[in-house]
């Protein structure tokens, strides 16, 4: 063990750390639970849940990668573009229930493929009926099928409020490492912004169909998010899960 001293860590890392942690406990730590969960219900942000499945958040989010034709015959290669993320996360554990990846944007019909993802059995991962399903207030909730599963379901639906970002927070923080381990290193990527990409041309370095970007992504929930230990949890989401529902 080095003698040396520890330096002192900048004010820059001090708030950077900080930053990255969940906006309701940092609130119980400075002011309190009862402070935190009427701040954050106010808000409408309900990031109270004492167990697995008691709350949901459902987001989506342009991916930042390109996608190409799948071709059975070896034809020319036919740029897409960039496809779309459909997610739903148990607040408690963290655990990813759901992640539908398609062309089309966010809305309803999304939404009901990633639930009907996240309510059907697969051995070995996080799944089940949730109590109450939050969901983004652009997204277009009142199509028919979305709400007559969710009724069927019994599974209760909050709005996030307009010009709340923060409402899904936990999901937004998932994108943003999602991106960071996996999405940026794939090729074809298009970076956050033009200044990460700068001469990297992403259309003539795109590779993956749409079906490689789906087995890739679930790989790397299943083997890596699932399985490392999560910032806020101290604990890895799966043995969270694992712990509380049973494995």
């Amino acid at each position: 063990v080095s003698d040396q001293p520890l330096s002192m860590p900048s004010g820059h890392i001090i708030n950077r750390v900080i930053q990255q942690i969940d906006n309701y406990e940092r609130d119980v730590k400075r002011k309190g639970k009862a402070y935190a969960n009427r701040h954050h219900r106010a808000a409408g942000k309900s990031f109270l849940a004492s167990t697995p499945l008691e709350l949901c958040m459902a987001d989506g989010q342009l991916m930042d990668v390109i996608v190409i034709k799948e071709s059975a015959d070896g034809g020319p290669r036919q740029v897409l573009g960039r496809p779309f993320l459909t997610v739903i996360l148990d607040v408690r554990t963290r655990c990813v229930l759901a992640g539908y990846i398609s062309l089309q944007p966010f809305c309803g019909g999304t939404v009901l493929k990633a639930l009907t993802e996240a309510v059907v059995a697969s051995p070995g991962r996080p799944r089940g009926v949730m109590t109450t399903l939050i969901v983004d207030n652009g997204c277009d909730y009142k199509d028919s099928g979305f709400l007559r599963v969710l009724s069927d379901l019994d599974i209760k639906l909050e709005i996030c409020g307009p010009r709340a970002p923060n409402g899904k927070a936990n999901v937004e923080r998932f994108f943003r490492t999602l991106n960071e381990d996996l999405i940026h290193k794939l090729p074809g990527t298009t970076f956050s912004n033009p200044g990460e990409r700068g001469d990297y041309r992403s259309q003539d370095m795109a590779r993956m169909t749409i079906t490689e970007l789906r087995n890739r992504v679930q790989t790397w929930i299943d083997e890596i998010y699932h399985q490392r230990q999560h910032r806020s949890l101290l604990r890895a989401p799966i043995d969270v899960w694992n712990e509380e529902v049973g494995s």
